[in-house]
């Protein structure tokens, strides 16, 4: 979920599951109570670490980073954009949001990845004593399969993660340039302990919003968790979170979010999810509290080659 989405108030999500980030990934959404499933929500993400190839950046780097390498390595910066159509909106016209974000704390690989890394140092080595081309090549196959598990096993990173947030609003109202101004601007922080087996996420988040818009002075404090369980390609999780705010010095009443989802990896580079529960009230007559998304997500860049010695 891009950060800009939750200031929107739009998020599938609003305590988001910590992962390396591609060099570019896309996410629509579609809110389904407007009647349709045609995306009217859109954001773009960019991690500026892997846009370019990293030739001198091993494997034990990689899987093992201190806090300076892993925030190079999950950086990124992000661009959301909706139409102001929900309940909560006061503008009429074009609302972006802008999010950064990184891991400070990026677990720990998983028990079979080094199983599967000595058994390609040791694949590697054969090759390099190859008698016949044909004995070669048939290493060569072995050694593929291996790294591309290997792979697979390292979207499964275990242990502590600790992701940082920020973003910021900015409101065009009646799309009009010069009028543009922020709206809202939000803190947070999302600690995740990942189980190995079962494959269990445990998260919780701490989140501060203040709403700057015209006559609201608006302070919003969140607080919140979330489980998910993934079996192979599919991901099951449950979310609550207690939102407190105060107007103007003055306390509200406080609401708070209740949500599903599910999760589908259609391939390494696409994943299609869904939610349904209650959101946030927004205003005095509890309008607006129905959770209906449905997010696409697509990822693109190369995966980097990584030396293992």
């Amino acid at each position: 979920t891009s950060p800009g989405f939750v200031l929107l108030g739009i998020e599938p999500s609003s305590v988001e599951r910590p992962s390396t980030p591609r060099a570019l990934a896309v996410s629509l959404l579609s809110a389904t109570q407007r009647g349709d499933l045609i995306p009217r929500d859109y954001a773009v993400e960019v991690a500026p670490y892997w846009l370019s190839s990293h030739p001198k950046l091993t494997f034990e780097q990689y899987a093992n980073p201190d806090i300076g390498q892993s925030i190079l390595q999950t950086l990124s910066f992000s661009l959301a954009t909706s139409r102001g159509s929900t309940s909560s909106d006061t503008t009429t016209g074009t609302r972006i949001g802008l999010g950064m974000r990184a891991l400070l704390s990026a677990g720990k690989s998983n028990s079979r990845i080094p199983d599967l890394r000595a058994k390609l140092l040791e694949i590697q080595d054969k090759i390099l004593d190859a008698e016949t081309q044909a004995e070669e090549d048939s290493l060569k196959k072995v050694a593929k399969e291996i790294a591309l598990k290997m792979q697979a096993e390292d979207k499964q990173r275990v242990g502590w993660l600790i992701e940082y947030v920020g973003a910021i609003l900015v409101d065009f109202p009646a799309d009009n340039f010069d009028a543009g101004k922020i709206s809202r601007w939000g803190l947070w922080a999302t600690t995740t302990y990942r189980l190995e087996d079962p494959l269990v996420d445990f998260l919780g988040l701490v989140r501060i919003i203040r709403d700057v818009r015209a006559g609201k002075g608006e302070n919003l404090f969140d607080i919140g968790g979330r489980i998910v369980w993934q079996q192979d390609r599919f991901a099951l999780s449950a979310e609550f979170v207690q939102r407190f705010g105060s107007t103007n010095g003055t306390q509200d009443q406080n609401t708070w979010r209740l949500n599903g989802n599910i999760e589908y990896r259609v391939t390494d580079n696409a994943y299609i999810s869904a939610s349904f529960g209650r959101n946030f009230e927004h205003d005095a007559d509890r309008k607006g509290t129905l959770i209906a998304v449905v997010a696409i997500n697509l990822g693109f860049g190369e995966i980097p080659i990584l030396g293992l010695k």
